[in-house]
């Protein structure tokens, strides 16, 4: 009886083999933050994240991501100065205009009170030229930053899928199916 026991043991042994398949990735967790991927807290390389990740996705996603961000962010670094720039310069310019016109009211012998205005022609020149060069500027700093926050975030949205879905490949799991030595469960790790 402990014989026949010992080859059951033995044939049901031989016929079902327990692999873990044990990827270097497993267990391993990806963070995105601030334009950079993170492997365990460590900073990757371009180089460092096509080996983590993959050619496949690398180049699919992470190479035009990482330059979608780079040129989103670079829009936002000259759009705000400019629009501040040019909102200080539209208020110089206003306070230019307004002050360029001098209005002298006085009475004369007869008691009448006269207004003489004068205008300033070199203070309405740099006035309109402030306010128009302010204008411009507000214009175009908007423009700037109306295309650099989308931008900033797409690239910076595919760069956390990247991260969110190397750490979902990593995720330990459990399938069942067909395995080298006939059907059964597969824990991956």
């Amino acid at each position: 009886m402990k014989r026949l026991l010992t080859i059951i043991i033995l044939a049901a042994a031989s016929c079902a083999g327990v692999f873990a398949q044990v990827d270097p990735a497993y267990g391993d967790r990806m963070e995105y933050s601030h334009g950079e991927l993170y492997l365990n807290g460590v900073k990757l390389s371009p180089y460092e994240v096509s080996q983590v990740i993959g050619s496949e996705i690398y180049n699919e996603t992470y190479v035009g991501a990482s330059k979608q961000r780079r040129i989103g962010m670079t829009l936002i670094k000259v759009g705000a100065p400019v629009t501040g720039a040019g909102l200080v310069m539209i208020v110089t310019g206003s306070i230019y205009l307004g002050t360029s016109r001098n209005i002298n009211t006085y009475t004369d012998v007869q008691g009448v009170n006269h207004v003489s205005a004068s205008v300033n022609s070199a203070g309405v020149t740099a006035g309109t030229v402030l306010f128009a060069l302010g204008t411009i500027g507000v214009v175009a700093g908007g423009i700037a930053l109306e295309v650099g926050i989308p931008f900033a975030a797409i690239g910076s949205g595919r760069m956390r899928w990247i991260a969110e879905d190397f750490n979902q490949k990593s995720a330990p799991r459990m399938q069942f199916g067909l395995q080298p030595h006939g059907v059964g469960l597969s824990l991956n790790f």
